[in-house]
């Protein structure tokens, strides 16, 4: 099966973190308005605007991850059927633009096949969203926690940081909800904690549940 946490680990060391910054207010309008940055290869656009805008629009779904596309879009990758691993990318990004592995798959698959434009496109889309989690706290404890929009942000962190969740619970502290994940380091096996602000993705769930009452 493919290894995302492998090739996750190894673009991320490529990347270099370059600083990608800039502002934008956060409303379903506003992430169209930053998509269109996106794609234009604007290195001002503000990563963290747009996945936090994205979470204003009718597709925000936090727990609609598609584990089977997931797979197929990386075996195919691995399996170096690259036209096929960007045919599934595009139909994720389709209807999430800020899926992060997508973008990751897309900028492989582009590179194997000659595209160097495509690739760095992708290449930068990837490293801003990963750098607008990043930056938004040390993980060490509640206040410095990392924000997400979903689950699989959190476990794409993890497998950023080259760290493997051996136990989770919620917590709540004030109006805010978080994830704190007990973790091992893969390499050196040292344990430790991690941080994430879940308020996001629970205030959606939350929100579901009293339509359905």
């Amino acid at each position: 099966m493919f290894n995302r946490r492998v090739v996750v680990v190894f673009v991320v060391l490529a990347l270099g973190f370059a600083c990608l910054s800039g502002k934008a207010a956060l409303c379903a309008d506003d992430y169209s308005v930053l998509l269109a940055k996106v794609k234009d290869f604007d290195k001002t656009v503000d990563f963290k605007a747009l996945r936090l805008a994205y979470t204003k629009t009718p597709d925000y779904n936090p727990y609609a991850r598609d584990n089977s596309k997931d797979d197929a879009m990386g075996k195919a990758l691995e399996e170096k059927k690259f036209e096929e691993a960007i045919k599934i990318a595009q139909t994720i990004l389709e209807k999430n633009y800020v899926h992060i592995f997508a973008h990751f798959v897309s900028r492989v698959a582009y590179k194997e096949l000659g595209d160097q434009k495509k690739s760095e496109y992708h290449h930068f889309v990837t490293s801003g969203l990963i750098q607008s989690i990043l930056r938004s706290g040390t993980g060490l404890d509640p206040k410095g926690a990392l924000l997400v929009i979903s689950t699989d942000e959190e476990y794409m962190i993890l497998d950023v940081l080259g760290l493997k969740s051996k136990m989770q619970s919620t917590l709540k502290v004030a109006d805010q909800t978080y994830d704190k994940l007990s973790v091992v380091d893969r390499t050196t096996g040292d344990a430790g904690e991690v941080f994430f602000n879940v308020t996001i993705p629970f205030g959606w769930l939350s929100r579901q549940f009293e339509k359905k009452g």
